[in-house]
């Protein structure tokens, strides 16, 4: 800062300097030992989350598997059975058995049948008595599930036009 006489004059600078070296060392360490802390923190983080991700990965994996696993299950139960089984929710055909691609021996994947028609009610045959497409202002399935105890009838033609009567209801509810 300036040094002035009493008439404003300015007459030196004053300059004061004091040794810090101690302080500059001490602050020095601390700036070390926070990068080295921060760095073991964030090498503790990162085993912990390798750690989580490794447990993630191996249960997601388990999940796969137990999913595969019951997708196999559920497809022999269902191929094991002598009637024709299907799973729909009245609008999509989500899976049918060996017996259904049997009978249907046109087709060979759900695909192939989406392909021709939408509904397994597609193929039903009209007639009294029968189950329909379309019947008092409902689809078939939401007849079927409205009287969960009741077995209905339908008919269908196989792949060489020889009609068939099945009996329908529901299973599982």
């Amino acid at each position: 800062f300036d040094l002035s006489t009493t008439t404003g004059d300015k007459i030196a600078k004053i300059a004061i300097a004091q040794d810090i070296t101690d302080q500059y060392d001490q602050f020095r360490s601390m700036q070390f030992l926070s990068a080295v802390l921060v760095l073991a923190c964030g090498a503790i983080a990162t085993i912990f989350l390798g750690k989580y991700l490794q447990k993630s990965v191996s249960f997601v994996e388990q999940a796969r598997q137990d999913e595969k696993e019951q997708a196999i299950y559920l497809k022999t139960v269902l191929d094991s059975q002598q009637a024709i089984v299907i799973v729909t929710d009245g609008y999509e055909l989500a899976d049918a058995n060996k017996k259904f691609f049997d009978f249907f021996s046109s087709f060979d994947s759900i695909a192939s049948f989406e392909k021709s028609y939408s509904c397994i009610c597609d193929l039903f045959i009209s007639g009294d008595g029968y189950l329909e497409k379309d019947a008092e202002g409902s689809r078939w399935v939401e007849r079927v599930l409205s009287e969960p105890n009741k077995h209905f009838h339908a008919k269908m033609a196989d792949a060489l036009g020889e009609e068939h009567i099945f009996e329908v209801f529901e299973i599982g509810r």
